[in-house]
């Protein structure tokens, strides 16, 4: 499940909406995050808590302002300006750690992002960075391993995911399950004794995470995984 990020605009020459799943749009507008130009997969990485503002250019602004590449509109996502971020290919958004990490024979260019709100003077910056053509299973390993998930500032600004568990008298949580939440990104929560009346609410809740760690992570975490965790197994078998 893509991030959850619920805004509806409509404009008078065309119509989208950036929903729970996707991005549904008659005519595709131009995107542009911190004053970069991107690809429609990005804006659905986005998680809305690091979102500062989003503007909607239309007609003869968008004209004015990006040519013919803003016909359609312009949606104009700023970020809040307490990380420092690297737009990988356009398409997705990483740690700053990448820019230290990646191999420099596989860097086709990189520049710091500037306008009025982002300079190279800034403490926090906005990187764009290109790599030379690989393969589309190496570009989503640098995506994996660098995620903003990984930044500790990030796990800050976004509301923590929850994973229910079915619980029992004595306390199920052990360290290692309190690591392995903070690895990737959620908090446990246990029912104790006391087990929920709507079984089917609580596991639809632990679904999305579920969809969200798999395509955040990959499979890996599945392995770590408490037992009791509402729901898993049902998921596992659809997945």
């Amino acid at each position: 499940m893509k991030t959850i990020f619920t805004l509806l605009l409509l404009l008078a020459n065309f119509s989208f909406c950036i929903s729970q799943t996707k991005i549904v749009t008659k005519e595709k507008p131009l995107f542009v995050v911190n004053n970069e130009i991107v690809f429609e997969s990005l804006i659905n990485e986005i998680d809305p808590n690091i979102i500062e503002s989003v503007i909607v250019l239309k007609n003869e602004k968008a004209l004015g302002k990006y040519g013919d590449k803003g016909k359609n509109g312009v949606i104009e996502v700023t970020l809040k300006d307490t990380l420092s971020i690297i737009i990988l290919n356009k398409k997705h958004l990483t740690n700053i750690e990448l820019l230290n990490k990646i191999d420099k024979k596989k860097v086709k260019n990189v520049y710091v992002v500037k306008d009025k709100l982002y300079t190279s003077q800034k403490k926090f910056q906005t990187i764009s960075l290109t790599t030379k053509k690989i393969k589309e299973s190496e570009l989503e390993e640098l995506r994996k391993k660098y995620s903003l998930n990984s930044n500790p500032k990030f796990r800050k600004l976004i509301k923590h995911k929850t994973i229910y568990l079915l619980g029992g008298i004595t306390a199920s949580l052990t360290k290692e399950d309190l690591e392995f939440a903070n690895k990737y990104g959620f908090i446990f929560h246990d029912f104790g004794c006391i087990a929920p009346v709507d079984f089917e609410k609580y596991e639809s809740k632990n679904a999305q995470v579920f969809d969200w760690l798999n395509e955040t992570y990959g499979t890996d975490w599945q392995k770590e995984m408490k037992a009791s965790t509402l729901g898993f197994e049902k998921w596992k078998k659809k997945e």
